[in-house]
């Protein structure tokens, strides 16, 4: 036996996966994206994305609402469906659903491992399955299950971009791209038109588009020229006020999209349209991390808390206008915020100005991030009054401290900040309970 592969005999599947290279954990700046060791994967393991119909959906910001509303629907029609997202916030078993409940972890890690044999047999033989990363093999071990589980739809959610993410395997029936900002410009192109014909990769010849991202604007007409080249249909959802909103007239675009082309609700036999899909079942369909709402106890009442992943200018200005419009925004504000690397926070940063009474910097833990002594010179240069917290708890307590009077708080700047704010906000509500 090769000595390379009796040593991961050993070693658990989460274990062998964690030994791959995982960008999501390290500097993406040195990334290159590469779609062919997840071609060979497919190839090798029998092509399972294959075995169901897919919706993929990327964007800067909302695509992982939008796939859980879509989710939600189609379940409620009736079919067997599945979503793939990413990241996670407190376990990988949250990346990925079936039949609208979280895979199991002993059933994941089971289809994990036999990936994970595939890698180390394209490693035997030198093919470009050898190289594939933490998220390429755990992209093939849901597509595998989903296959498994005979599926009919599957809501694929994009890594990074499009044209080159482990998920672009699939030839989506609906193809959504719910917005573009400027974000991972190390890796996707340095203007609003470069990203958004990198995320309009995943657009394939005969499929059905759906965008809120607005004709004659550059990153608009850069999706138009895409789909036209391809042969593709588009429809534009008009933005309306408040991201929530505008995520459920996209995912009701979809539902409208499907029944264009004949998709019919096993429950009943009607052809699918964006009625289905109210109000209420978008309530039901909330992500964690994505305009999370909280009250913490404070020295007199309670103080609104908003958690959310935004990471760029645009889903930062979406948060706040949601927060207005939603009447959760009352008093001063004051935030917790925390950045990888590879953001931009003086965008950010700016949105801010006028707008915050004070904003604290922390950093995120096991990722590569802004330094919060860095983050406190920018802000000063823009004129926000700032501070450093030693961690989650620490600023949270602070922003709790700061907004007693009529105030309230936001965390902020990346899903990977979501679980130790998640769990600050626990421990904070325990201690002031009791």
């Amino acid at each position: 036996m090769n000595t390379r592969i009796k040593a991961t005999i050993d070693l658990s599947p989460l274990e062998r996966l964690n030994a791959l290279k995982n960008w999501e954990r390290g500097p993406r700046s040195r990334m290159e994206p590469t779609i062919a060791p997840m071609r060979d994967l497919m190839a090798r393991l029998g092509n399972p994305h294959q075995a169901f119909a897919a919706i993929h959906v990327t964007g800067t910001k909302g695509k992982g609402s939008v796939c859980a509303l879509v989710e939600a629907a189609l379940h409620d029609a009736g079919f067997r469906v599945g979503r793939y997202a990413s990241p996670h916030i407190d376990s990988v078993c949250e990346r990925v659903s079936v039949r609208r409940k979280l895979v199991q972890e002993d059933r994941l890690m089971d289809v994990l491992e036999q990936v994970l044999d595939v890698r180390d047999e394209a490693t035997l033989a030198g093919t470009p399955a050898s190289s594939a990363t933490w998220f390429d093999v755990f992209t093939a071990a849901a597509f595998v299950l989903f296959a498994l589980e005979k599926l009919d739809w599957v809501v694929v959610e994009v890594g990074l971009g499009g044209r080159l993410d482990s998920t672009n395997v699939v030839d989506g029936r609906v193809c959504v791209i719910t917005n573009i900002g400027l974000e991972h410009t190390d890796i996707l192109g340095t203007t609003h038109a470069e990203i958004a014909f990198e995320k309009a990769g995943i657009v394939k010849p005969g499929c059905s588009v759906v965008t809120a991202t607005l004709l004659g604007t550059e990153a608009g007409d850069a999706i138009r020229s895409v789909v036209t080249n391809v042969g593709a249909e588009m429809s534009v959802v008009p933005p309306l006020p408040g991201i929530s909103a505008t995520n459920l007239a996209i995912a009701r675009a979809v539902l409208d999209s499907l029944g264009r082309i004949g998709v019919k609700a096993p429950q009943g036999g009607a052809i699918l349209d964006g009625a289905r899909l109210s109000e209420i079942d978008a309530l039901a369909s909330k992500l964690p991390g994505r305009l999370e709402r909280w009250l913490l106890p404070a020295t007199r009442g309670t103080i609104p808390l908003l958690i959310d992943g935004a990471h760029v200018d645009i889903a930062m200005a979406a948060v706040l206008d949601e927060a207005q419009a939603a009447g959760f925004a009352t008093g001063p504000l004051f935030c917790l915020l925390a950045f990888g690397r590879d953001k931009q926070p003086r965008r950010m940063l700016e949105l801010l100005r006028g707008r915050a009474r004070h904003v604290l910097f922390t950093h995120l833990e096991e990722k590569d991030c802004w330094p919060p002594d860095e983050l406190v010179v920018i802000g000063e240069e823009i004129g926000i009054s700032c501070g450093v917290a030693r961690d989650a708890r620490d600023g949270l307590d602070a922003c709790t401290r700061l907004a007693a009077d009529a105030g309230w708080a936001l965390a902020s700047g990346s899903l990977y900040f979501v679980a130790p704010v998640r769990s600050a906000a626990r421990a904070l509500s325990a201690r002031r309970s009791r």
